[in-house]
Parts: structure tokens; sequence; C-alpha cells
């Protein structure tokens, strides 16, 4: 009875990573048919930005309260871009007796780009529900809504077309641009889903862990009204992504593979990301004492398509981890960046002990 158990088991895990790598190409397929204007943000270290990935990752990870903070600093040789991002995430009601739990986390990110100083500020508030459908196996939906805030520095000596007279620039001429405001806000609201299985080692040194995830989200759910004119319409489209990952151990060793992707389409804009990073524990948490914490050093690259080459370095000592990263760039901008990108930084806390009595 056992056996037949444990092999019903098998073929449902089996089903579900069939079912894990036929639904990618599929939903690449379905998104590649949507058309947009225009890009929001986007992070190198995809997998340490959850709340910009798809609002089911709130309260997804293993603790009570995970803060994140990134920073991005692109084309500085040229046109500079700046993102800043914070978020706070917890998982409520987690317990061995029930594995559904509640999710939410708060988020902020500014972002400024050009000499015009275009920023756009925006708070978000995700909410999400973690329901377990056997002992390795859950799936995570997810809402968020928030508010954006759009602004540019009408003083910063911006050129238009029509100051031109012919053949120089002629900034006596009246630009006759009829912009009602430098600042606009707007409400906001996004949905997603994720599945993720996961199976623990069966001791500190089999390696046999294995976790994969995929998910998808829906940004600017309302598409919406953008425009700094009083009287005109600019719809901010709506963004899609396709995520996912496989974090496995190698067996009877310290080293662990995590390749992952993430794809996104907003209008005719579409990036897709795809790395592998080498994940080696340099010390193993005291299952009994608690007194020596977990280390781990992570170091890998990406690669966006048609775009750069990421080498990421990340490491992580007991509940916080710091990472690294530069955008190598490789397309035909190249030849005015000289290959330069941008670093970009992550600083992550994940604390599993605000809830529990010492």
């Amino acid at each position: 009875m056992k056996t037949k158990m444990k092999q019903t088991k098998r073929q449902k895990i089996n089903r579900g990573k069939l079912l894990f790598f036929l639904l990618i190409p599929f939903l690449l397929n379905l998104l590649s048919t949507f058309n947009s204007h225009a890009q929001d943000i986007h992070f190198s270290q995809f997998n340490n930005s959850p709340l910009t990935l798809n609002p089911s990752l709130a309260g997804s990870f293993d603790g009570d309260l995970r803060v994140i903070a990134n920073f991005k600093d692109q084309w500085a040789s040229i046109s500079p871009y700046m993102t800043f991002a914070l978020s706070g995430d917890m998982g409520f009601f987690k317990s061995r007796r029930n594995s559904s739990y509640l999710g939410a986390g708060i988020s902020f990110f500014s972002d400024r780009a050009g000499t015009t100083q275009l920023s756009l500020n925006q708070f978000n508030f995700s909410l999400s529900y973690h329901v377990s459908l056997n002992e390795n196996n859950m799936l995570s939906t997810g809402l968020q809504g928030g508010l954006g805030l759009r602004s540019i520095n009408l003083n910063n000596n911006i050129k238009w077309d029509n100051q031109y007279n012919g053949t120089n620039y002629d900034p006596n001429i009246p630009s006759d641009e009829p912009l009602h405001s430098g600042s606009i806000s707007y409400p906001d609201f996004a949905a997603g889903m994720q599945w993720s299985y996961g199976r623990r080692e069966r001791n500190a040194i089999s390696g046999n862990n294995l976790k994969m995830d995929a998910g998808i989200a829906a940004y600017h759910l309302t598409t919406p009204n953008q425009s700094f004119y009083g009287n005109s319409t600019d719809k901010l489209p709506m963004r899609f992504v396709v995520h996912g990952g496989i974090y496995a151990g190698i067996i009877n060793s310290k080293t662990s593979l995590a390749p992952s992707f993430e794809y996104m389409r907003q209008d005719r804009q579409k990036e897709f990301v795809i790395g592998l990073m080498l994940v080696n524990k340099m010390l193993q948490q005291s299952l009994y004492t608690r007194n020596e914490k977990s280390a781990y050093m992570s170091f890998g690259a990406y690669y966006r398509f048609g775009d750069a080459i990421i080498p990421t370095f990340e490491i992580q000592k007991s509940d916080y981890a710091f990472g690294i990263s530069y955008d190598v760039n490789v397309s035909k901008l190249s030849t005015v960046t000289t290959c330069r990108g941008g670093f970009e930084f992550t600083l992550r806390m994940i604390n599993s002990n605000i809830f529990k009595k010492r």
C-alpha cells in the first residue's frame, strides 16, 4: 500500500515538473501578441526585487520578515538613469500544522531618467494568499495596489523641435507646448500567481535539495493616464511578466545550481533575461545549538538578450545578504557606451525569529 502511494506521489511530482517546462514556451508565445509604447523600471537582479516581479511573492520566503533595498545606476556615460527601491513583506499565520498562510508587503521605488529629470515615485501595497496543494507543492496568488507620481523638470533647459529655426536651435523661440503641469498622479493595480515546489535535504551533507517555481503577473491593469497635457490621453500600457527558476543541490556536495529567467513585455518593448548562479554553502547552521549561523556565497552571470551580459556576485551570512552586479553593454549602443552599462546593488535581510519566543 505504501509503495503504491509513493508511486502515485512521484507521478504527481513528475507531472508537475513536465507542466512547468511545457507552460513556459506557451506563456512566452502568448505574451508576444501584446503591443506597447514604454517600459517600466527593471532590475538585473530580478530575484532580489520580488514585489516588482510578481505581487504573489509577498510573504513567499522562509522567515517572518523580509526587507530588501535595491539601487541601480545605468547609462551614466551618456544619459543617467537612477533607480532606488525599498520593500518589506511578511508572512502571517505560518505554522507546521497549517501550511497555507497570508502574505503582505509594502514597497516604494523612485526612478529618475535623463537630463530632464523625468521621475517616477510609486508606493504599493501587496496582499497574497499561499495555499498548500500537498507536502511539496504550493500555489500563490496576489494583488497589488498603489499610487504613482510622475514629474518632469520644466525649468531644466528642455529643447523642443519647434525651437529650431531651420539651421540652429534658438531658445528664444516659444515652445508652444501645452503642458498643464510638471507632475501628475494616478492609481495603479497589479495581479499575479505562482506555483512552487520544494524538497528539503535529507541531512546537512546530502545535497539533494530541490526547489522550483514558475509565475505570471500583469501590472497596470487599468492602464492609467500618464499624460502631462491637460486634455490629452497617454495610457500607461500593461506590463506582463513570466518568470521561473530552479534551485538544485549537487548530490553529496555543498554546491547548488540556480538557473532562472525573467520575460517581460510592455507594448512593443520586451526583455528576456536568463542566467545561472552557483551557490556554495560555506557554513552550515547547527541543528541543535543554533549558535553557528549559515553562510553562502553565490556567483554567476545573466544575459539580457540584445542588451547586456551581467556578472553577479552575492554573499549571505545568517539573516543578511549583499549582492552586486554589473551590466556589460553588448548591444549596438556599445559603440557609444564602450560596453559601460551600470552597477546594481542589493541589501537583503530576512528575520525568522520576530514572532518566536526565545
